[in-house]
């Protein structure tokens, strides 16, 4: 793969432009530019799948079998949405295992609610 050709310029105070003219993109790449945008990182393994919003999150593990910690972005009550049982209380990060190619939904309940 080449190098990864880029620009940045400011579009306001608080809004950086990116231009880049390379794809794909290497997932180091993708995932140094979201940690400089303070982007959420969820979770560190590139061959799992994850999906979440403000209450759901999914992951959908890859080949590999064994625990998978997950950071949430702020304290939640973390819920199986199939089994029903409750994973993690006031937590901003919990572990679970996974089979190979397991996918897992989770409801993430806010604190008092």
């Amino acid at each position: 793969m080449g190098r990864v050709r880029w620009a940045r310029t400011r579009a306001g105070a608080a809004l950086a432009v990116v231009l880049l003219a390379t794809a794909p993109l290497p997932r180091s790449f993708l995932r140094w530019l979201a940690t400089r945008a303070c982007v959420h990182l969820y979770h560190d393994d590139p061959e799992d799948s994850l999906y979440a919003s403000r209450q759901y999150l999914t992951l959908a593990a890859g080949a590999r079998a064994g625990p998978r910690t997950l950071r949430l972005p702020r304290k939640a009550t973390v819920v199986d949405l199939v089994s029903g049982k409750t994973v993690a209380t006031n937590a901003h990060a919990f572990s679970v295992e996974f089979k190979p190619t397991e996918a897992r939904m989770f409801f993430l309940k806010a604190p008092g609610r």
